[in-house]
Order: C-alpha cells, then structure tokens, then sequence
C-alpha cells in the first residue's frame, strides 16, 4: 500500500499561520490607526483651535484695544516684545512650532498683525494624555475581544479538524499488505463528532473490512491452490523419472519428457 505524506500538520499549521498573520495585521493596524488618531489630534485639532484662538483674539483686539491676552490653564499667551515673554519664543517666527520643555512639549502658534505678534502656548502634554485614555485604553479592549475571538475560532476550528486528522492517521497507518494489521477503529472519535465525519469514518471501516475480508479469501485460494496442485505435480515428476529410466524411449521422446519433468 502507497503510504500518504503526512497531512496531520497541514491544515492546522496553515490555519495557525492564518490566525497569527490576523493577529499581527489587527494590532498593527488597531496601533496605526490610534498613532494616526493621536496625529490628527496634535497636529489638526490643536492647530486649528490655536489659529481660531488667534483670530478671535484679533477680531476683538481691533475693537477694544485693552482686550486681554488668553490665559487658560492649558493656553498661554504673549506679545513678543512684552518684558515677560520667555526668551526661546520672543525669536520665533510667523508660523506654528513645536517646543520642548524640560518635562513638557509645546505647541506654539507666533501670529502677526498690525504690526504686533502674538504668540500663543498651547501645553501639548494634556492633548497626549487625551490620545492615551481615548485611544490606547479602548484599544486594549478591542484587542482583547478581537485576540478572544480569534482564539475561540481557533479552538471550535480544531475541535471541528482534529476528528478528520485522527481518521487521516489511522488511514495512513493501514498495512494491508502485512499478515497482520490493527483494525480500523473509529470507535474512539471524540464525543460531538459531526455526522459527517462519523459517515466517512464508517464508511472507511466498512471498506478496509472488505479489503481484509478479499485478501484473506486471496490467500486462502492461493494456499488451497498450491495444496491440489502439489499431488499431481509431484506423480507426474516421478512418472517422469520412471519413463527416463526406460532404455527404449527413443530420443525424442526422451526430449519431450525431459522438459516435461523441469516444467513440473
């Protein structure tokens, strides 16, 4: 009997790999979209509402004069040539920048009208604690059902294989041609088989009964056969021997019984 390849990893290996490339692509693609999240945050949101802040104050500062400067817990503001405007910002530039602290980064907006140039410090630390708790915590927790998922996926797959992959060794085990072999048994197929499985499993029980059933009765006939011929045989190879010793055989009748006796 050809022996099959081994197929018991097969299926599960490719699954496997499957389920580990699903995995992968999900947590990369869950942490690029929280990093891109985090980006649209800092450098969309907190960029626009400075632009707003600047504009609103400048809308204002054309009708009163004495309007005062933004001054929030998270906002700061100054005009660049007021005595107590930090030194890295009174050199900055139109425009927005990014600055860092000793502890804390900055998004720093320098706006200039009128000929004055407000700038406006905004404390990006807070905007980075935002994407923490809004994007990295209810990411972990789609991760976690996500990851849940795929592992309850794995195990009902398995489950659902493992009967197949049993028959499939059995059925490789089978040595037919041997004079004896352990019987195909699908008795130990786990509880919850589908009925599917356990129609191919009888299926393959009752044809492997056949197959043992026609090489049993082969050997019988082959056995029975040599048994009834071995008689004959043997009275003609002695007659053989009888009419050999016969002077008077004339020679082509000795030919003739010559290769009878080496055919018997």
């Amino acid at each position: 009997m050809t022996r099959m390849p081994p197929i018991k990893t097969g299926s599960v290996r490719r699954f496997s790999r499957t389920i580990t490339f699903h995995i992968l692509l999900v947590g990369f693609a869950a942490l690029l979209g929280t990093w891109g999240a985090g980006w649209v945050m800092e450098e969309l949101l907190v960029r626009q509402a400075l632009d707003t802040e600047a504009e609103y104050f400048w809308d204002h500062r054309k009708k009163n004069a004495s309007f005062p400067l933004p001054d929030t817990r998270n906002l700061m503001a100054y005009f660049s040539d007021s005595a107590d405007t930090p030194e890295a910002l009174s050199g900055l530039g139109p425009g927005f920048h990014d600055m860092k602290g000793h502890h804390h980064s900055y998004n720093v907006l320098v706006s200039e009208r009128d000929g004055e140039r407000l700038i406006l410090v905004f404390e990006g630390e807070q905007v980075r604690a935002l994407a923490l708790w809004f994007g990295l915590v209810p990411l972990a927790l789609v991760l976690i059902v996500v990851y849940a998922s795929l592992y309850l996926i794995y195990r009902v797959y398995r489950s659902s294989v493992s009967p197949v992959i049993r028959l499939a060794d059995q059925v490789e085990s089978l040595q037919l041609e041997a004079s004896h072999h352990p019987d195909f048994d699908v008795s130990d197929l786990p509880d919850g088989t589908d009925r599917e499985i356990m129609v191919l499993g009888d299926a393959l029980k009752h044809l492997v009964e056949r197959v043992n059933a026609f090489v049993a009765r082969e050997r019988e006939f082959t056995r029975d056969v040599s048994h009834e011929l071995r008689s004959p045989l043997t009275v003609m190879r002695v007659a053989c021997d009888l009419a050999l010793k016969d002077n008077a055989l004339s020679d082509r009748a000795t030919k003739s019984v010559t290769k009878i006796q080496r055919a018997a």
